[in-house]
């Protein structure tokens, strides 16, 4: 038996680009992140050491938002800018980013 595969409107399923948000106090990491990120279907929106209500209210304005979070030293600060991402945009995603493990 053979199955047949059709896809039919991929194009209206696939996005054509992922809104994000980049919060690292490191300036370097934050570029490197967004070169990285900008080179693929991502449109980088924010980046900044911390979120703000201004940045906060663009994310709000699109769909399914990724934030792309840098751990750092301060996991407290991390949580609260995860908390106050999340308090505005409850179906985005977070993507937290280590450079070692404690």
């Amino acid at each position: 038996m053979h199955l047949k595969a059709r896809v039919i409107g991929v194009r209206s399923v696939m996005r054509e680009h992922f809104i994000t948000a980049i919060v690292e106090p490191n300036a370097l990491y934050r570029e490197g992140f967004a070169r990285i990120l900008r080179a693929s279907r991502f449109r980088v929106l924010v980046s900044s050491p911390s979120l703000d209500e201004t940045a906060l209210n663009m994310l709000a304005e699109h769909k399914d938002p990724l934030l792309v979070i840098g751990s750092g030293d301060d996991h407290q600060t991390m949580i609260r800018q995860i908390e106050l991402f999340k308090a505005k945009n409850s179906t985005g995603r977070v993507a937290v980013v280590a450079d070692r493990l404690h």
